[in-house]
């Protein structure tokens, strides 16, 4: 029968192995399903200007999350890149699209934002068409 001492030493080499894993996996981007605290992280980034990096110059609306791609690296900030269909917009129109107005340019948009939870800050770091990755055509 193994030692306590023995026994406590592979305990403490297993929680470091799965503690060292969980590090090196949250550093890659995970596709995840959005839950109502990621739409609502979303919005409110999305619709407050003063959280936007001074290089946007194209803004959006945006009328569904279509995908999440999540980011947590060690330095404590999450990444989202959100995936939505959306519409362009002037800067006062960013949010939430209006279901009683016609946009004559959508499409879908990879939004990035970073949340540093102990300051609570949202920053919305790009807007930009989202690229569909076409298969090598087969002639």
């Amino acid at each position: 029968m193994p030692s306590l001492g023995t026994v406590a030493s592979s305990l403490s080499l297993a929680l470091l192995a799965v503690s060292t894993a969980h590090t090196t996996t949250t550093t890659k981007w995970a596709e995840t399903n959005p839950t109502d605290a990621d739409e609502n992280l979303f919005f409110t980034a999305l619709g407050d200007l003063n959280s936007y990096n001074r290089d946007i110059t194209e803004f959006i609306c945006a009328k569904n999350i279509e995908s999440l791609y999540k980011k947590a690296p060690s330095s404590g900030s999450t990444k989202y890149n959100f995936i939505v269909n959306g519409c362009l917009v002037r800067s006062e129109y960013t949010g939430r699209c209006s279901d009683s107005y016609f946009y004559p340019e959508c499409g879908n948009f990879d939004v990035l934002i970073f949340f540093k939870p102990k300051t609570k800050t949202l920053q919305v770091k790009s807007i930009k068409f989202h690229k569909v990755k076409s298969s090598p055509s087969k002639e």
